[in-house]
Formats: C-alpha cells, structure tokens, sequence
C-alpha cells in the first residue's frame, strides 16, 4: 500500500499543509526546503496511518531539516517501535510484563551515519529552543529522500536509513 504524505512547512511567514502523493511531489517538497528556509522544521505523517487522543493526531511522524549548503537533512521519526528493534533489545527479554509492553509502544530516533558528513551545518529538531540534531544525524539530501519515499511506501520507519535513539521530541 502506498500512503499520502501529509507535509506541514511554511509558506513565508504562514504555515502550510499540503498532501505528497507522488515521487514528483515529493521532489518538489524537498526542493521548496531546499530554497526557502524554514522558521521550525517541516512535519510529515502518512495519512490513513493510526493516529492517537482526542484531536487524533498521526502516531507516527517525522521532523526534518534541511541545509542547502552541503545539500543535507535530518529525520527525527517518532512512532511504534519497529518488531525487529523490540526483539533485538536483549533488556526487554529480562523485562517483566509491564516493562516490556510500555517499551514496546513508542520510541523516538533521529538519523545515523557511520561517516558524519564534514562541515556539515547545525540542523534543529527544534529552532525555537536551539535544540540541535547530533552532527551525525546529517544525511545527504537523496537518502533523506529515499527515506521518506520507503515510509510513504511501507507506512513504517524506514531501514534503508540508520538510527539512533533520542530522548528529544
């Protein structure tokens, strides 16, 4: 199933939703980021994906930042905790009941790379508060892409990119 990217970023100084249906859409997306920089980074959720509360929000959703300079972005997903990482975690198996199903439902992680890209900018998971993406968590812009390409086609986060856990949302 492919699913619509629901995207929020800004339009000059208002804030903008708009669906990303298609891979042109999304190039498009990214391109605007590219050249208009932004006062908060963009939010994106799958539409059609589970949300969660009263106002029903989407349950899975990515902050990105984007640089021009380097061509370069950063993903913070916060959402289920992917089956395969749950397994992997071998402080879960000794875990008690209750520990294991508050692990299991939702974690937060921001992009990984082995070779931190030099010089590469600051990126902020959050711009009012100056809070920084790790200067690892830079990525060229096209596995930024390929990224987002995978969640609109799987709905989950994506593999082709690493993570690593954070505490910040």
């Amino acid at each position: 199933m492919t699913y619509t990217l629901e995207v929020w970023y800004y339009d000059g100084d208002r804030p903008k939703a708009e669906p990303v249906r298609t891979e042109p859409d999304l190039e498009a997306f990214l391109a605007y980021l590219l050249s208009h920089e932004q006062p908060h980074p963009a939010q994106i959720a799958g539409q059609g994906l589970p949300t969660v509360g009263r106002r029903n929000r989407p349950d899975r959703l990515f902050k990105l930042d984007v640089s021009p300079r380097g061509q370069v972005g950063a993903l913070l997903y916060t959402g289920p905790i992917p089956a395969a990482v749950v397994d992997a975690d071998s402080s879960q198996a000794d875990a008690g009941p209750e520990r294991q199903s508050d692990i299991a439902k939702r974690g937060a992680w921001v992009t990984r790379t082995a070779e931190p890209i030099e010089d590469a900018p600051t990126l902020y998971i959050d711009k009012a508060t100056q809070t920084a993406f790790p200067q690892d968590a830079a990525l060229p812009i096209a596995l930024v892409r390929q990224a987002l390409l995978e969640f609109q086609e799987t709905g989950q986060r994506p593999t082709c990119v690493d993570w690593q856990q954070t505490h910040v949302v």
